[in-house]
Formats: C-alpha cells, sequence, structure tokens
C-alpha cells in the first residue's frame, strides 16, 4: 500500500506514466485504491519543493571557508609508504566563498583516493538521520574527486557516504546525500585526492541534516503531495481542497508473516 501510493504521486510528479501493479509485496493480490478513481485533470505547472522546517540548517563543520589556520580544526594525510607526496595550505589569493580556501599540491601518488585525503575529526552521526554534504572546489586540470564518511579509528567503518565527483578548473557547487547506518562521534568527513597528481582547492564545505523532500503539485481538479522522508509531515495546502476519502485504501497496513 505505501509503495503504490508513493509511486503514484512520484509519477504524477514527473510527468510519467504509473503502471498500477498487484499488490505492494508480491505480484499476487489485485488491490485497488480510490485515488486510482480521481480523476486529477492536468498539472497546472511544475511540482514544486516545501520548506517544511522553518529554520537553516546548522552547519556541523568548524572553520568551514578556512577562514583560520587549517591545521586548528582540519586533519591532512599523504600515505608515503605508497609513494605519496603532498601538502595543505591556506590560499589567500582565490576563494569560493570569504576569503581563503584550502589547496591541496599532490606532487606524487599511488592512484588510489584515499591514500591522500583532507578531513575533519569528531563528527556526530545519528543512525537513521539523512545528511547533506555540500562544498565548492576546483583544481588545475579535471580529476575525480571522492567524499566520504568514515570511522576514524579501526575498523574503519563506512557511515553510509561514498560519492566520487568530477571536478575542473571552475569553481563549482558540489553535494551528496546520505543517510547514517550507526550511532556514532567518531566519524570523518574526508575529501580524497589520491587518484592524480595536481592541485585541488576546497571551500565552503556544510554539512548539516537534510531537510525531508516533501513536494507537492496542483492541478486542474486537485492538488497531489508526496512526502519522501520518513517522518510524519504536516503541511498546510490553503482552502479548497476536501482529502480524498473511500473504503477501498486502508490507512494502514500490517504484515504478520513475511517469512511465508
Amino acid at each position: 500500500y505505501p509503495y503504490v501510493r508513493f509511486g503514484l504521486a512520484l509519477t504524477l510528479m514527473n510527468d510519467g506514466y504509473f503502471a498500477h501493479e498487484y499488490g505492494d509485496t508480491w505480484h499476487g493480490n489485485d488491490w485497488w485504491y480510490d485515488e486510482l478513481d480521481f480523476d486529477l485533470g492536468y498539472p497546472l505547472g511544475p511540482a514544486e519543493s516545501l520548506d517544511v522546517t522553518g529554520a537553516p540548517p546548522q552547519n556541523m563543520i568548524e572553520n568551514p571557508s578556512f577562514e583560520q589556520p587549517i591545521g586548528l580544526t582540519w586533519g591532512f594525510w599523504a600515505n608515503s609508504g605508497a609513494g605519496c607526496v603532498a601538502s595543505v595550505a591556506r590560499d589567500l589569493r582565490t576563494a569560493a566563498d570569504g576569503s581563503a580556501s584550502a589547496r591541496i599540491t599532490i606532487s606524487a601518488t599511488s592512484g588510489t583516493d584515499w591514500h591522500i585525503e583532507l578531513n575533519q575529526r569528531d563528527i556526530a552521526l545519528a543512525e537513521g538521520a539523512a545528511y547533506e554534504l555540500s562544498f565548492r572546489a576546483k583544481s588545475d586540470a579535471p580529476r575525480p574527486m571522492t567524499v566520504s564518511s568514515q570511522k576514524q579509528a579501526p575498523d574503519w567503518d563506512n557511515y553510509g557516504l561514498h560519492k566520487t565527483v568530477d571536478i575542473d578548473t571552475a569553481w563549482r557547487p558540489y553535494s551528496a546525500t546520505f543517510i547514517a547506518n550507526a550511532d556514532t562521534n567518531q566519524s570523518r568527513i574526508q575529501f580524497q585526492l589520491g587518484a592524480a597528481a595536481g592541485t585541488v582547492w576546497v571551500d565552503d564545505v556544510n554539512l548539516h541534516l537534510a531537510p525531508p523532500i516533501v513536494l507537492k503539485r496542483r492541478f486542474t481538479n486537485g492538488l497531489v503531495l508526496l512526502n519522501a522522508s520518513r517522518e510524519y509531515q504536516t503541511i498546510q495546502v490553503g482552502p479548497g481542497y476536501r482529502r480524498l476519502t473511500g473504503t477501498q485504501a486502508p490507512r494502514h497496513e500490517y504484515i504478520i508473516d513475511d517469512a511465508d
């Protein structure tokens, strides 16, 4: 039941076609829902994102724009045993935010991304919570860079973030959203740069709780809402609307025995 409703709402948000399948746990139960009978008409515009938080998110990164000395809040490591030679410095000649950025100069590398990294330690994450890491970066030549969240001590568990982005010679924004898979206060946010030699700049690093993804789209005969978060959301729809009612769609569903 949640699968069918989520799939239908997502389809309506993107001008797609929705196929009614049999059931939501396997293809053997022909269940029908009242909203499948409703004529929404035609969309009045694209889907809109709703801000249900009411407050800007708090940045969990210290010294995010490198306006203070790097070594006070950021760590740097290059695997010299694998032949890596690299350094980090605060660059006052170029910045995407404020007056400074972090410049990483990679003279020699093993070609393995995690053998050279800029990181910030002691990041607290809550299991099941969604986080967004955003930053701006550039390099002296097109190259890959990996961002990761990893335990700062053995056994080096990953906490849900591992993404490679392609950067180039212009300052550009990048972001990655992830779900933390454990409660921890020992996570590192890492910029892994060992894939290639060269120079990389990083600035404006922001880690915060990701706002819930809630969308709405107006149609000639109704309004469709999509809550893609894991929490209940309260949304003011304004006058003139009433919720669909009927007997074909239960408000709750329980799987009694999913082993049989």
